[in-house]
């Protein structure tokens, strides 16, 4: 399984489970949603815009490299997950 961005969770755990289920046929993986909250100590802007380019790149979305960077992040995650994605407000 393969997509526009670097293999994650969900393709180590359809990994996990063809593993498992080799000798185990009731085998079973979760694959649980992370949130990490973080705290920059020096202006990150710069490195977080050219890591929204490299990810918007990788889903073809395109001109969005003037809108803020919340904006671009909301963008990418529902380009991405479009059936799990809604706004939370």
């Amino acid at each position: 399984m393969s997509g526009p961005l670097l293999p994650g969770a969900v393709e180590m755990g359809l990994e996990a489970l063809q593993r498992g289920r080799e000798t185990n046929t009731d085998f079973k993986v979760w694959v649980a949603p992370v949130v990490w909250k973080l705290a920059f100590t020096g202006n990150v802007e710069r490195a977080l815009a050219r890591e929204c380019a490299y990810v918007e790149k990788s889903l073809k979305i395109e001109g969005a490299e003037n809108d803020p960077l919340a904006n671009r992040v909301i963008a990418s995650i529902q380009a991405c997950c479009p059936a799990t994605s809604r706004p939370l407000a």
